[in-house]
C-alpha cells in the first residue's frame, strides 16, 4: 500500500503543476539514497550484536542457577567484574547503533525539511508572481509530507524485516544445534 500511496501521490502532484511538483521531488533521490543507506548500515553485524546480548542474558542465567556455587567459592568479584566488562561492550555496541539510527534520521529530517522550504519558497515566489494559488501551495506541501512518510514506513519495514530474519536464522540454529 505504501508504495501504491507513493505512486499516486506524485501522480496527483504532477497533473496539478509539474513545476512544483518537479521541486517537490528534487530531493527524493536523496532522500531514497538516505534511507536505503540507513536500512543497510542498520543490517549489518546484527548476528553477533544479537550474540552478544543473548550471551549476557545466558551468563546471568547461568549465575542465578550457581548463586551457590559462585558464594561459596568466593567468586562474586570476579562474576561481577566479567558481567561488567560484557554488558559496558554490549551497550557500547547497542548506544553506537543508536547514534547511527539517529544520524540518519537527522539526515532524512533535513532533507524532508529541506524540500518543504524549497516548495514554499517556490510557490511563494509563483503565488508572488499570480501563477499559482496560496491553496495550491499549502496542498503541495501537505502532499510533501505524504510523498515521504511511505518512504520511511517502507524503510522501517525493511529494517524490521532484517532485524527478524537475523533473529530467525538464530533461532532455526539453535534448533538445529539442539
Amino acid at each position: 500500500p505504501e508504495a501504491v500511496r507513493l505512486v499516486g501521490i506524485s501522480a496527483i502532484m504532477f497533473s496539478q503543476n509539474w513545476r512544483m511538483a518537479l521541486v517537490s521531488v528534487v530531493l527524493l533521490p536523496f532522500y531514497f539514497w538516505v534511507a536505503r543507506r540507513s536500512a543497510l548500515r542498520l543490517k549489518t553485524n546484527l548476528d553477533p550484536y544479537y550474540e552478544m546480548w543473548e550471551n549476557i542474558s545466558a551468563h546471568i542465567a547461568d549465575s542465578l542457577g550457581a548463586v551457590k556455587t559462585v558464594k561459596l567459592s568466593g567468586a562474586e568479584a570476579r562474576e561481577e567484574a566479567r558481567l561488567r566488562a560484557e554488558s559496558i561492550e554490549a551497550y557500547d555496541v547497542y548506544v553506537n547503533r543508536l547514534g547511527t539510527a539517529y544520524r540518519y534520521y537527522i539526515s532524512q529530517s533535513v532533507l524532508s525539511n529541506l524540500s518543504k522550504s524549497l516548495v514554499l519558497g517556490y510557490g511563494g515566489w509563483l503565488v508572488l508572481r499570480h501563477q499559482l494559488t496560496p491553496g495550491d501551495v499549502v496542498m503541495f506541501a501537505a502532499y510533501l509530507d505524504r510523498l515521504y512518510s511511505p518512504i520511511d514506513a517502507l524503510n522501517g519495514l525493511a529494517v524490521s524485516i532484517q532485524q527478524n530474519l537475523a533473529s530467525l536464522k538464530r533461532a532455526v540454529r539453535l534448533l538445529e544445534s539442539g
